[in-house]
């Protein structure tokens, strides 16, 4: 009896509120415009992990402006190199990821073969978590290595600065 008593309570209450809507109410579309585009981007950046690298690359990038702020996102190869260490030849690296923005939270998914083209061989997976502004990252990321860590030089942290500089831009909507 107390489940026909609400349901019919639910219903008059929709009914109420249904009745007092303004039938001429109009929605103002452009409270949701936004700009679109994707980029080819030149990917380049310097960090630290244990020992200095840098990277280069190529970015492919989607950039949503709109009212609620900025967001993109990002595949991308690049070309890491580390110089030698006391204890290790220079370290080069392959890798691919992808990398999101929102305002100014950004995160990053990469994966990478390093070598030191003699014996020493990795493969790493690292997960970043950072800030961005725009086309500049700051970022930290925790390297997961598949062979223990061969290198001195390449630590499980990671502090990265990355920059994603547009080369050609297509608008997609206008």
């Amino acid at each position: 009896m107390q489940i026909k008593i609400g349901i019919l309570f639910l219903l008059f209450c929709q009914f109420s509120l249904a009745q007092v809507q303004d039938s001429t109410t109009v929605v103002n579309r452009d409270l949701h415009h936004h700009s679109e585009s994707v980029s080819n981007s030149l990917r380049f950046g310097f960090g630290v992990q244990k020992s200095f690298q840098t990277e280069i690359g190529y970015a492919r990038m989607t950039n949503i402006v709109g009212c609620t702020g900025f967001f993109s996102k990002a595949y991308y190869t690049s070309f890491e190199y580390s110089p030698e260490t006391k204890n290790n030849n220079d370290v080069f690296g392959f890798k691919a990821g992808w990398e999101a923005n929102l305002s100014i939270l950004a995160v990053a998914l990469e994966a990478k073969y390093v070598t030191d083209l003699d014996v020493a061989k990795d493969f790493i997976i690292v997960p970043k978590i950072g800030f961005g502004i725009g086309y500049v990252n700051l970022m930290y990321g925790y390297a997961i290595s598949t062979n223990h860590h061969p290198f001195s030089s390449i630590g499980k942290h990671q502090f990265s600065l990355i920059a994603n500089l547009p080369l050609t831009t297509k608008q997609l909507n206008k």
